[in-house]
């Protein structure tokens, strides 16, 4: 169960059901069927536009991509590799936008960073060995976390936690000392996560070592102190009696088996630590699996299918309610009915980009606008429109005719 905290662009509605949505305002079967004959061919329309934009941003994330086969590799020349890194972080920005993610700034990063949650790691990041970051957040609001607490006898406690509902990061390495040999620093990734507390970014970054909670770290401390302050206290007391009881020989002896001790308890107090950083790496590793959505080029098929669903969603609310008005609508008036009609429908509050939506519609030509008030075009005159759009765009058949005369 969450709560939403502020309004925010994202429609969150798959096709089909505001496609059903919509068809339930009171129209009749001719006006429905040709409500799914729009919606079909104004999908189509940008599915094939999105086509063309994943194809373009593949190609210019091939050479920096780990999970590139030899076969599938590009080279790029040195002097040319900033300048095409550069190009595929200002491409995936547009793109994420389009989806309606926001970039999160430096000191949100760095806000971030300052602690954890009560369900994260606390991780120390090391910015020295990363040379580009980015990172860009959708679903600004509360999820809910359960945990145990021993002052309530282990009893289960349930907590709201603010927490992004989706993150992108995308991030690039440079050459250092605590950076993997084996790891290519011209490589750039990219990972798509669900529901990470925002206190909990810094999990997400490979430039970061665990840092342990400090009640832990007292524990472990306090450990080794007392085990070293006790070996150090019996050698001294057994020395005294080796002194007045034993030769020599027998002294030195019993200086090894004491010192032996020191070094066996010393040891443990060790394999105890690393332990610990263990289980904390192998929480880290836990949560994660279950928050990761997508990794490097795979991100960019789900960022184009969520930018295209996001366009398509806003043009069909854009021009249906611009069809369905009994009069011409200005910018603020249709913006205000969609918004009102989204949480009606779907009870949920959403800042519908009506700008955006109008330019889309104006582009393909479905709508008009006279003294700054918009009317949609006829939704049969709309169908020839994008009809013709479709017949214009692959000009083959008129090519051959031209070659046959």
């Amino acid at each position: 169960m969450t709560q939403e905290k502020d309004r925010e662009h994202h429609i969150p509605f798959r096709k089909p059901d505001l496609i059903r949505m919509l068809g339930q305002q009171k129209l009749t079967a001719e006006e429905w069927e040709q409500l799914q004959r729009l919606s079909s061919i104004l999908d189509a329309t940008f599915h094939f536009h999105y086509h063309e934009t994943l194809e373009d941003l593949k190609g210019l994330y091939a050479p920096f991509d780990p999970d590139a086969t030899p076969f599938e590799a590009t080279t790029v020349s040195e002097p040319d590799q900033d300048a095409r890194q550069a190009q595929f972080f200002k491409r995936l920005q547009s793109l994420v936008r389009r989806g309606n993610f926001t970039r999160l700034n430096w000191r949100a990063i760095e806000k971030a960073l300052e602690k954890s949650s009560d369900w994260g790691i606390n991780v120390d990041i090391d910015f020295g060995i990363i040379e580009r970051l980015a990172i860009f957040v959708r679903g600004d609001t509360f999820g809910e976390r359960t945990r145990r607490v021993w002052w309530k006898f282990f009893r289960k406690e349930t907590k709201q936690v603010p927490i992004y509902r989706r993150l992108v990061l995308a991030i690039k390495l440079k050459k250092a000392d605590n950076v993997p040999e084996e790891l290519d620093t011209n490589d750039i990734f990219v990972k798509y996560f669900k529901d990470i507390p925002k206190d909990d970014i810094d999990m997400l970054l490979p430039a970061g070592n665990l840092v342990m909670p400090w009640l832990k770290r007292w524990q472990l401390q306090a450990s080794i102190a007392s085990t070293v302050a006790f070996v150090v206290y019996k050698v001294v007391e057994q020395l005294d009696n080796f002194v007045d009881q034993f030769s020599q020989f027998k002294l030195e002896m019993a200086s090894l088996a004491l010192l032996g001790s020191l070094v066996g308890m010393s040891f443990r107090q060790y394999s105890s630590y690393q332990s610990t950083r263990t289980a904390y790496s192998l929480q880290l590793s836990k949560s994660l699996y279950f928050q990761n959505l997508a990794n490097n080029a795979g991100v960019l098929f789900s960022l184009v299918d969520e930018a295209e669903e996001q366009d398509f969603r806003e043009a069909l609310l854009g021009y249906f309610y611009l069809w369905r008005a009994s009069d011409d609508l200005t910018v603020e008036e249709l913006d205000q009915r969609i918004e009102a009609e989204l949480e009606r429908m779907g009870g949920v509050k959403v800042d519908f980009e009506v700008t955006d939506a109008l330019d889309k519609l104006q582009r393909l030509n479905l709508v008009t606008e006279h003294e700054g008030r918009f009317r949609a075009v006829p939704i049969e005159q709309a169908l020839a429109t994008l009809d013709d759009w479709w017949d214009g765009y692959f000009p083959y058949a008129d090519a051959a005719v031209e070659v046959e005369a």
